[in-house]
């Protein structure tokens, strides 16, 4: 079964003409009425678009159907990089094909080549992606955020790399070779260093459009700018990198750390020159579960490359506080935190 055919037990699909219609009449006051009927006949299931390629946001059904189609950088960062992950270990053809495929969509969707960025998501159209391939030449594709987000950006740029570095990962049709690859992961890490790192932490957002930026002081963003510096670094071996990773983690241990009862809160808001933000004053967000797992992450990551002895006690210090409260979800960054601890310690 593929993303364009009707689930089992209806091997209908609708006709070109009827979607056209559709498409092109939005207009209409039963427009939405006819979309939800178009759902409910003809279930399409599964988040990865095996036409255009990369992955949508979620489903709203249990069996996986009628997913929502927008597509977030965020969200195709992570699952590309966990099929790169899942190709080195099983050697699968299928897991680097749609890595491939993936990566090809995202570099000719989101990637910037003149400014050396990403953009943030494209929005979801229903009908799109009910169309056959051959329809789909006959209409433009869902418009596309251009504002570049940190966590997003710092996301994709590690999945580059990891990409890069796969062998035999055969680059995606727009590349040349996986050098290129890397070229334009360090190409998008000079871009926040020059457009988004700031003396209050990363800005969480760079938007040409409307001509703003800001936003300093969140905890995610920083993290995640911080592991991409930390990887590019692994990479490059270009010492300011590093250099770089480790003001961003001193922006948050000084900031957002509770030096008093262990963790990191989720954010800080402050009036700072340059910073866009627009308000005034200074507050403290929560301490955000799943955000301290990748605290602890992101501290042990550093610690491992710099043998500092005060990221392991925050990293220690992060997951003491978190770990004893079994009614939280689980966090695949406060498990590798644990592990590595656990392993370290036994030697």
């Amino acid at each position: 079964m593929t993303l364009n055919t009707a689930q089992k037990g209806n091997d209908k699909r609708p006709e070109p003409e009827y979607l056209m219609d559709l498409y092109k009449n939005r207009d209409r006051k039963d427009w939405v009425y006819k979309v939800v009927e178009l759902q409910k006949k003809y279930k399409l299931s599964g988040l990865y678009d095996r036409i255009d390629g990369g992955f949508f946001r979620y489903a709203a059904e249990r069996d996986w159907s009628r997913p929502h189609f927008e597509k977030l950088l965020s969200d195709n960062a992570d699952i590309v990089r966990l099929y790169l992950h899942a190709y080195r270990i099983s050697k699968n053809e299928k897991y680097k094909k749609i890595a491939q495929d993936s990566l090809n969509y995202v570099l000719t969707t989101f990637y910037n080549e003149q400014e050396a960025r990403f953009y943030n998501s494209q929005r979801s159209d229903i009908v799109y992606y009910y169309l056959s391939e051959k329809d789909r030449k006959a209409v433009g594709s869902p418009d596309v955020d251009r504002a570049a987000f940190a966590v997003s950006q710092s996301k994709m740029i590690i999945t580059l790399l990891h990409a890069a570095d796969t062998p035999p990962f055969i680059p995606p049709l727009v590349m040349g070779d996986t050098g290129g690859l890397k070229d334009i992961a360090i190409s998008c890490l000079q871009f926040i260093y020059k457009n988004m790192v700031t003396e209050n932490g990363v800005l969480s957002y760079y938007d040409p459009a409307k001509k703003e930026n800001g936003l300093t002081g969140q905890l995610e963003d920083n993290l995640w700018a911080t592991l991409a510096f930390k990887e590019a670094y692994l990479h490059t071996k270009n010492k300011e990198y590093l250099d770089t990773a480790e003001t961003l983690a001193q922006f948050v241990v000084t900031s957002l750390h509770d030096k008093k009862q262990g963790g990191f809160y989720e954010w800080r808001i402050g009036e700072a020159k340059g910073q866009g933000s627009g308000v005034k004053g200074q507050g403290l967000g929560e301490k955000a579960y799943l955000l301290n797992g990748l605290a602890a992450y992101t501290m042990l990551e550093l610690y491992k490359l710099t043998n500092k002895e005060e990221y392991l006690k925050t990293a220690k210090e992060t997951i003491s506080v978190f770990l004893p409260d079994k009614n939280k979800p689980s966090s695949p960054y406060f498990q590798r935190s644990a592990g590595y601890l656990i392993k370290g310690l036994s030697k």
